[in-house]
């Protein structure tokens, strides 16, 4: 104790901008030393020396955390930033009245008849522009305080609970306090996001947005407290909760091994191209009579079939996460919008007032961004990138994409618990007589959708399991756009790197054996995509294994170049199960 005591006091006063944890340390110092001298001199007993040196030690752990909340606000360019911004806003204890006289005046708009169409989206983005303001002084609070009483966290879950605040606020926020805890992991933020995980009356995408939150921060904090995650245990019984999670690992796989498969995907698509060039010169040359370069040609491969593959993978891989390697998306976010931390937190919605220089296209477009929203699986941030660029793209480009939404067949795809991945699509018959798209986009009947927020009314539970699979991905690949590609990222830990060492499901959470099952499904996954050290992490170290799981160990294992390690546990399936096919293979 006396050592983590001189370090703590060395590191106060060495630091800067520490001043404020000058008291607490010399409290601190001042009874130990009582303590210490009331022992040598008997004026205690053991178990009262225990217990009061377990109380010491209780607010040492607190001092500690003080020290680093305060080391990281004064040091760390990014959060000095949020911090000055935080400043301005004088107290929380107004914030719920604040964000709700915000939609209480746009919804006034609607009604006001004095006003020209014009004069009121003019009005509108006055009031998006002064909400948008809010919310960064909000998100930048809630951040940087480390006052997380008893009443901050009611005020912050009456504002989420909020039938008057807005759904973009309120998911804005729910990333503001996951954020928030990634970095300052303590009880009362842990609480919050699991209160949101389990309660009922939460949305979805606030739901979904408090699991993320809560499994980043456990990647992140693996090393913290163990009373925090004594106090999860009975969240991560639920088997519901358990499925998400094993759900949500896979997606960040996917997520974190995307890099090589868009070089894959790259190479097939050039290599496709190559090969159809290929075969239309070899048949001009045929037809001439010339030396034929059939040879160049794939074997028994279609160079049609196999080049529109290539793009279909190309154009469907936003739902894995591999475009964000795309220099287009990369470039794409270099958008002043992207230079604002919150912004990368706030779900899509046209009337946000970033979105005001893109305006006019916008609605000239009407189609084009309706088809967007209703149809693509892009992520929050995707869909910001690609309406801001609107006014750089090319016209013709646009104009070939915006047709009317009832012609357009699209799907969003969703993997579930059981690895299985489910299309659906549009199947209605196309309208004989075809609507021209201008005349579309000048109908009255034609408007512009205002967002791509569920609504979770009259679905089936199985459409609700759907949905929540959807937001969980959409908000995963936005995080991992933040992470990869934001220019305040360096400022937070990365949890799809932290969890490539310590995978969610190999932490002491999920110690006991009844979560095998789980580990057993991320290891298949993993498996099936050849990512063998994955694999090798998720399953090293279980007590026993299947002739399955021997299987794969030894794939992973042959992946490392360790053959003898590699061969030991085929040896165990031949004399278990002599008939195991891929093992004498």
């Amino acid at each position: 104790m006396i050592s983590r005591i001189e370090a703590i006091r060395k590191i106060i006063d060495q630091e800067v901008g520490l001043e404020p944890c000058l008291p607490g340390i010399a409290e601190i110092e001042q009874r130990y030393d009582a303590l210490y001298h009331d022992y040598i001199d008997g004026k205690l007993k053991h178990r009262e020396l225990y217990d009061l040196t377990s109380d010491l030690d209780m607010d040492i752990d607190k001092l500690y955390s003080k020290m680093r909340h305060e080391w990281i606000l004064a040091n760390e360019s990014t959060f000095v930033a949020l911090r000055k911004r935080a400043q301005n806003l004088t107290s929380f204890d107004e914030v719920q009245e604040t964000f709700e006289k915000f939609a209480t005046d746009e919804a006034m708009l609607n009604l006001r008849v004095d006003l020209s169409e014009e004069q009121i989206d003019e009005e509108r983005q006055k009031i998006q522009e002064q909400l948008n303001a809010y919310r960064n002084m909000v998100f930048s609070y809630i951040l940087t305080t480390d006052e997380w009483n008893d009443a901050f966290v009611k005020d912050i879950l009456d504002i989420i609970a909020s039938d008057l605040v807005d759904p973009y606020t309120i998911n804005m926020i729910v990333s503001a306090v996951s954020l928030s805890c990634s970095v300052f992991m303590d009880a009362p933020r842990l609480a919050v996001l699991m209160r949101l995980i389990k309660s009922d009356d939460s949305t979805c995408s606030v739901r979904q947005r408090a699991l993320v939150g809560f499994v980043f921060s456990a990647i992140t904090n693996s090393g913290e407290k163990q009373k925090y995650w004594d106090s999860a245990a009975g969240l991560i019984m639920n088997d519901e909760f358990l499925a998400a999670c094993v759900d949500l690992q896979r997606q960040m796989r996917l997520c974190l091994t995307s890099k090589k498969d868009s070089k894959e995907m790259m190479h097939s698509v050039v290599k496709t191209m190559l090969t159809s060039f290929t075969q239309d010169l070899a048949e001009k040359i045929d037809q001439t009579g010339e030396l034929g370069l059939n040879c160049f040609s794939a074997d028994g491969e279609n160079p049609d079939d196999a080049l529109k593959g290539a793009f279909d993978y190309m154009l469907n891989s936003e739902d894995i996460g591999v475009d964000v390697y795309y220099h287009q998306f990369a470039n794409q976010k270099s958008f002043g919008h992207f230079h604002s931390l919150y912004n990368w937190f706030v779900p899509f919605y046209v009337r946000n007032s970033t979105l005001k220089n893109v305006r006019a296209t916008m609605k000239q477009h009407r189609n084009f961004i309706n088809n967007l929203l209703r149809g693509a699986s892009m992520c929050d941030t995707d869909l910001y990138s690609i309406i801001l660029s609107l006014n750089n793209a090319s016209k013709e480009f646009i104009e070939s994409l915006d047709v009317a939404p009832e012609n357009m067949v699209s799907g969003p795809v969703f993997y579930d618990e059981e690895d299985e991945v489910e299309k659906e699509q549009n199947t209605e018959e196309p309208v004989e007589d075809e609507t021209d798209s201008t005349e579309a986009k000048d109908s009255e009947n034609v408007t512009l959708l205002d967002s791509v927020m569920e609504h979770e009314e009259n679905l089936s539970e199985e459409e609700k399991k759907k949905r929540a699979i959807r937001v969980r991905h959409r908000y995963v690949q936005d995080l991992y756009r933040f992470y990869t590609l934001s220019p305040m990222r360096k400022a937070f830990d990365n949890p799809f790197e932290v969890q490539k060492e310590i995978p969610f499901f190999t932490t002491g959470l999920f110690a006991k054996p009844e979560y095998d099952k789980y580990r057993l499904s991320l290891a298949r996954f993993s498996a099936k995509r050849g990512d063998y050290a994955f694999v090798s992490k998720i399953l090293r170290n279980l007590e026993k294994y299947t002739d399955e799981e021997h299987m794969m160990l030894a794939l992973a294992y042959k992946s490392e170049e360790k053959y003898d390690e590699a061969l030991e546990h085929l040896y165990v399936i031949k004399k278990t199960s002599p008939t195991y096919k891929a093992a004498t293979e």
